[in-house]
């Protein structure tokens, strides 16, 4: 899926406000509901065609087979069980435990309340629990996992297929793409081609193994390649990672354990080296560069920089009459 699409698919996860159940549930998603496609309450059977179809189950444990077209389904209250069909089907579920399963084409899907198993199937399908502790799958193609909805921050763990929210606690299955809230969230990746998007809020990235897009957005974030078993070769100016990711929206980078180079670019940056001999250079504003165990390289540039060569000996540290703060610097 090309980025384009991405941001496409969160729009519409952040946008996707919770439905308004009317009495009559004359609409589903802003769209007008055929009479004969309105549920009364109780617990009903919904068949549509091989067309778009649009539904609303009001109250009651109800059942809907979309079958073809680009269907609108609102499950309502209750715990329903939705099976979107062929085509591009839009399904939210409600509140109550339901079960919806989108089937082929390009879906997406909304829990809403409730404990939900959510499963995308074939396509680029876009899930999103909402609340409870849900089961997300995404299934065959390049599928997006949202928590933009809401302002409690999220961890995602995809090696783990766990997300934790507050209380709440996800499945997730089968996702390339991530959606953070706007809050401050913790998005780690899998040893597949991730796509993580933090949204807002100072978001803390950690890609995996593949070759990953990382993608802070608003707020002050950062990359971590704490678990690379190899140095890496960090660039912020030209938004790259030498060896395999593409940056965007980063201010701040947390090294390897082993000889790292990262560079910032004109804003303030937090460059942090582990172990291994680092190579720090700031380059413009006021940078904080701190270089970890090893004998390290920290040079912070234009700015009023803060650096320190922490635990390393023989760190060395280039003199700039304007930086605040230099600490455990052997060498100068």
């Amino acid at each position: 899926m090309r980025r384009g699409s991405l941001i496409a698919a969160f729009v519409l996860v952040a946008s996707m406000t919770l439905v308004e159940m009317t009495s009559a549930q004359q609409t589903c998603d802003g769209a007008p509901v055929p009479e004969e496609n309105r549920g009364d309450g109780s617990s009903e059977t919904f068949r549509g065609t091989e067309g778009p179809d649009v539904f609303h189950g009001g109250g009651g444990h109800d059942t809907f087979e979309a079958l073809g077209g680009d269907d609108i389904i609102c499950g309502g209250e209750g715990d329903d069980t939705i099976n979107g069909g062929d085509d591009i089907d839009t399904i939210l579920g409600g509140p109550g435990n339901d079960r919806a399963f989108g089937n082929n084409g390009d879906d997406f899907i909304d829990g809403h309340l409730g404990n939900d198993k959510l499963f995308g199937g074939p396509g680029a399908d876009t899930v999103r629990g909402f609340a409870g502790n849900d089961e997300l799958r995404g299934g065959d193609g390049v599928d997006v996992v949202g928590y933009a909805d809401g302002g409690a921050a999220v961890t995602v763990r995809m090696n783990e297929g766990e997300v934790t929210r507050g209380t709440e606690r996800d499945l997730i299955s089968q996702f390339e793409t991530v959606y953070g809230s706007s809050s401050n969230d913790k998005l780690f990746g899998n040893k597949f081609n991730n796509h993580l998007f933090g949204e807002g809020g100072n978001d803390l990235l950690k890609g995996g193994q593949g070759r990953d897009e990382l993608d802070g957005a608003a707020g002050n974030d950062t990359v971590s390649y704490e678990d690379s078993g190899s140095g890496v070769v960090v660039n912020l100016a030209t938004k790259s990672d030498q060896t395999t990711d593409d940056l965007s929206g980063i201010e701040n980078v947390i090294g390897s354990r082993r000889g790292d180079k990262m560079e910032g670019d004109r804003d303030p940056n937090v460059l942090r080296g582990r172990g291994g001999p680092d190579r720090l250079l700031g380059r413009g504003d006021a940078d904080k560069l701190y270089g970890g165990s090893g004998g390290d390289y920290l040079n912070g540039n234009n700015g009023a920089d803060r650096i320190d060569g922490e635990s390393g000996r023989r760190d060395r540290c280039i003199r700039d009459p304007e930086d605040t703060r230099r600490r455990n610097c052997e060498l100068d």
